[in-house]
């Protein structure tokens, strides 16, 4: 679910931002009396990110028609005042505040560490956890990947393991990890856990998937869709007068593309 929204920070300097002043106090009154003059303002963004696709573009996020009609124009609008907004990284970000993903990617990043590309059992696992404990402060690198280890099965189970033992770590591994791409950390390569059985044990190795980042697509090289159209996302380029100035009449431009009862 945290991949269907932005998580947004509103920078205060008090704690208790609900006293503060407001320039608008009663903001659903002016949102309605402004009203006209934020849509005008919403669909120049809009329209003027239409008119300055890029050719070929690649749709990015998993909401490829929203990205393409709100959220590539706004990118596109912040640009133009020296300002930075990656729609992706804005919902990666989401997905690292979530606590399974973030428990899976360390969990995934510390096995990596430990075993590289080589095929490793639940049994394994459990002895860098026993290595951990009976490091007593002399080895901190191994108790370090143990205590990483203990927390990330803690966020997936939802709770602190207590007791673990090779059972329940197959167990979680199976359930929670196996074939579920993860990034690396707070990087852009992902990788995933997959597993064989052999000779009645699982046997685990971490995969790298193919690809340079969270755009990355597979199947064969990307094509170009024919837009319906009447859809938003092809309209074709019109004149500056379409931007509005004129009370929005020149959108008229757009009755070859859109009709009136579209």
């Amino acid at each position: 679910m945290t991949s269907r929204s932005f998580r947004i920070t509103i920078n205060v300097d008090r704690p208790d931002p609900e006293n503060r002043a407001f320039a608008h106090p009663d903001a659903l009154a002016w949102t309605a009396q402004n009203r006209q003059k934020i849509l005008r303002c919403l669909y120049t963004i809009l329209v003027y990110g239409c008119q300055k696709r890029p050719a070929g573009q690649v749709q990015k996020t998993r909401f490829k028609d929203w990205w393409s009609l709100c959220g590539w124009p706004v990118e596109l609008a912040a640009s133009l005042i020296n300002k930075s907004i990656d729609c992706t990284a804005l919902m990666k970000a989401g997905d690292i505040r979530d606590d399974e993903a973030g428990a899976a990617s360390a969990m995934l990043s510390t096995l990596q560490a430990e075993f590289g590309d080589a095929a490793f059992t639940a049994k394994d696992v459990m002895a860098i956890l026993d290595a951990g404990a009976a490091s007593f402060g002399t080895d901190f690198a191994r108790k370090e990947s143990a205590d990483r280890l203990l927390d990330a099965f803690g966020r997936l189970l939802g709770r602190r393991l207590d007791r673990p033992t090779a059972g329940t770590i197959g167990k979680i591994l199976n359930n929670r990890l196996v074939d579920r791409p993860t990034f690396v950390d707070d990087s852009d390569v992902a990788v995933v856990l997959k597993a064989a059985w052999e000779k009645h044990t699982s046997r685990y190795h971490v995969q790298a998937l193919p690809g340079d980042g969270p755009n990355h697509t597979t199947g064969g090289p990307a094509t170009t869709e024919t837009m319906s159209p009447i859809s938003p996302i092809s309209l074709p380029a019109v004149d500056s007068q379409a931007m509005g100035g004129d009370g929005g009449h020149g959108g008229d431009n757009f009755s070859q593309s859109a009709p009136r009862n579209a």
